[in-house]
């Protein structure tokens, strides 16, 4: 006999997931989610440092992302943008295909649900939203592992958009696979983001086929938005339009967790036109470059204002570096000795000769960020040599070096270079014998 509280436990419990799924369905196709705004830093490029170049992705703006006015900061301290571009640097896509076996039957538009998927895919292609080369896509759908229907890769992250929606039209769903636990999928397509050969400044996105049923799942669509939001990813729907209980609801919350759009498929417009239109717009980013004075930058900020006036921050963690002090080398003079005479024993050291010496150090960057150089030190015998004529030559300096005041004896000579960024590379000392 089962208790009285094991049975209100039951009913509790059922009560929860229904409220949590039926969320009213007001139309047949269903407008586009309302996205809060917001701004994001998807990527800080570091390989021309000291100059940096941060890509900033937003929505919800006062005015059009390529017009808003963005402030950046490094460590809190404004820096001066130097170059400031809207650009496109692509998306991230994958089309999820929710194929049980009734994707073969009839749809809204008369044709098999899979056909509809079919021509929603190839659109995406012939419409020429997709930019070649930035671009990846990938597919998902279903296999079978034993007696048990399970998410499989259908088409890899490719930059080849035909090969992946080839592998879509050429899909044969399993017959067997009768009920397919769709929200497994849709983290199954998740997981694939992780894939560290993909640029990870992409904007991304999936795009789920399906008639919104899934009784076999174990994860629950709440626990879809801690893990999309983590990746960066918008999940957008497609319904094939049913009697199913709850399918619509299910369909929908899916989307309005994540941010997504939701669509469904109808005589009338069987193409998800506002989700590729979507997708299309958030290939543009803006991309600024500024030059730190930092060798060590810890966190980039960038500022906007949302249309409701509220300001939005983009923060992002600076890319580990080793950025190393300028190596200097002194190529001449090298250890010699130099003898300097008068015409008379009692000649003032000043008046010997030779009263200069040539010189010629060498600058290289050992962590291969060339930078500029805020000074340079000519050092003899510890104290700064004034006077030194300097003549430049690519990454060498020709150097003209007075040394009146040098008398008989050993004397050092070390060049110290300081680069923007204040870090101080220092040669190896040169021993110069000086008889008079």
């Amino acid at each position: 006999m089962i208790s009285r509280n094991r049975i209100w436990t039951r009913l509790a419990l059922t009560a929860s997931l229904a409220a949590l799924l039926l969320v009213p369905f007001c139309a047949p196709r269903l407008q586009a989610q309302v996205v809060s705004s917001f701004l994001r830093i998807t990527n800080i490029d570091v390989s021309a440092f000291p100059n940096v170049t941060v890509s900033v992705f937003g929505e919800g703006l006062e005015t059009d992302l390529a017009d808003v006015k963005l402030t950046l900061e490094e460590d809190g301290e404004p820096q001066e943008i130097i170059t400031d571009e809207t650009r496109e640097i692509g998306v991230q896509v994958s089309l999820v295909i929710d194929a049980s076996a009734n994707i073969a039957n009839p749809g809204a538009t008369g044709k098999s649900r899979l056909e509809e998927v079919a021509d929603a895919v190839t659109d995406l292609t012939k419409s020429a939203r997709l930019l070649d080369g930035k671009d990846y896509l990938n597919a998902i759908a279903f296999g079978r592992e034993g007696d048990e229907p399970v998410p499989q890769v259908l088409a890899p992250w490719s930059l080849d958009h035909q090969g992946v929606i080839n592998q879509i039209l050429a899909l044969q769903p399993d017959p067997a696979n009768v009920r397919t636990p769709l929200i497994q999928q849709i983290f199954f397509a998740l997981d694939q983001f992780e894939d560290a050969n993909v640029p990870g400044n992409l904007q991304r996105h999936i795009v789920v086929f399906s008639d919104g049923v899934d009784l076999l799942s174990g994860t629950q669509p709440e626990d879809l938005p801690r893990r999309a939001r983590e990746l960066n990813v918008r999940v957008h729907t497609v319904w094939f339009r049913n009697n199913g209980p709850g399918a619509a609801a299910n369909i929908r919350r899916i989307a309005l967790l994540t941010g997504g759009e939701s669509f469904t498929i109808t005589p009338e417009e069987p193409i998800p036109t506002p989700i590729w239109e979507l997708i299309q717009a958030s290939q543009r980013q803006r991309v600024l470059t500024y030059r730190t004075q930092n060798p060590n930058p810890e966190q980039v900020t960038v500022s906007a204002t949302s249309a409701a006036g509220a300001r939005l921050v983009a923060e992002r963690t600076f890319p580990a570096l080793r950025v190393l002090p300028a190596a200097v080398q002194v190529l001449e003079p090298g250890p010699e000795v130099i003898i300097r005479s008068g015409p008379t024993w009692d000649t003032p050291v000043e008046e010997l000769t030779p009263a200069t010496l040539p010189g010629q150090i060498e600058i290289t960057w050992p962590d291969g960020r060339s930078r500029a150089i805020s000074s340079i030190e000519y050092l003899l015998d510890g104290r700064t040599l004034e006077g030194v004529q300097v003549t430049p030559q690519e990454n060498r300096l020709n150097l003209v070096l007075p040394i009146e005041s040098l008398d008989e004896g050993s004397h050092t000579f070390r060049v110290r270079v300081t680069d923007e960024l204040g870090l101080v590379g220092e040669s190896a000392p040169v021993n110069i014998q000086v008889a008079v």
